[in-house]
């Protein structure tokens, strides 16, 4: 597992898996081994590569660790040894992580440092750091809750700017959609052929002006955006 949710696909399934399976993945056979001590929290997928040679160390199977504090580390992936086979600071001398009330984020507390996934090129034995695909200016709206359709475009909520955009998968804006309230949240594909993209909005920042100006603030709404979203990967269970 080299990049985030398995493959490019983003699908965050893997098809390939020979070893987890319904009847394993349970309480009496299924949970925590050990654990791994970083100096921060983690967000971004951690990635897996087997038979990393460390000078020194040996050969491990490895998994990677980014932490919020800015850090990347590589650990057996088995914990033995739970101490790091290899660590790195990203930060430069006298610097520190974003605190989190400076980047309006209040999911990621107390700082905000590497969020986003890597990507491990197998290769060539580099771990990168994320490639921007799509940047949104500040008077865009911030992005919030986002969904990708069958097409693989993502559709991402605008929260202060009213609207959902749709992104091809090369990064260009192909489409808007606009809502009769600002704080737009998250969106998700539904209905019986997943033809219908459900929106969901917020009213607890509005003034009282504005709350009364957009009465139906909090609300979630329904379109028709012409594309369909992708079905659920299910595990162990039946397609209702």
């Amino acid at each position: 597992m080299i990049t985030s949710q398995y493959d490019n696909a983003r699908a965050g399934a893997n098809l390939g898996e020979t070893i987890l399976n319904p009847r394993n993945v349970n309480p009496r056979q299924f949970g925590k081994l050990f654990t791994l001590k970083v100096d921060g929290d983690i967000y971004a997928q951690p990635l897996f590569l087997g038979g990393v040679d460390f000078p020194g160390k040996g050969r491990h199977d490895t998994i990677f660790i980014a932490t919020e504090h800015d850090s990347v580390y590589a650990f057996d992936a088995y914990g033995s040894p739970a101490t790091p086979l290899w660590q790195v600071s990203l930060l430069k001398k006298n610097v520190t992580p974003v605190r989190a009330r400076n980047v309006e984020c209040p999911f990621i507390f107390p700082e905000v440092g590497i969020t986003s996934t890597p990507v491990i090129d197998a290769e060539s034995g580099t771990l990168a750091n994320r490639r921007p695909l799509i940047e949104i200016p500040r008077a865009d709206g911030l992005p919030d809750g986002m969904t990708v359709d069958a097409e693989g475009c993502l559709w991402v909520a605008l929260f202060y700017a009213g609207k959902l955009r749709r992104y091809a998968p090369d990064g260009r804006a192909v489409m808007d959609v606009e809502l009769p309230v600002t704080l737009v949240t998250s969106c998700a594909f539904g209905g019986a052929n997943l033809d219908e993209l459900f929106i969901t909005t917020a009213r607890h920042r509005l003034g009282p002006a504005q709350a009364q100006a957009q009465h139906t603030a909090g609300g979630v709404f329904v379109c028709r955006p012409g594309v369909t979203g992708r079905p659920p990967f299910l595990f162990g269970a039946r397609q209702l």
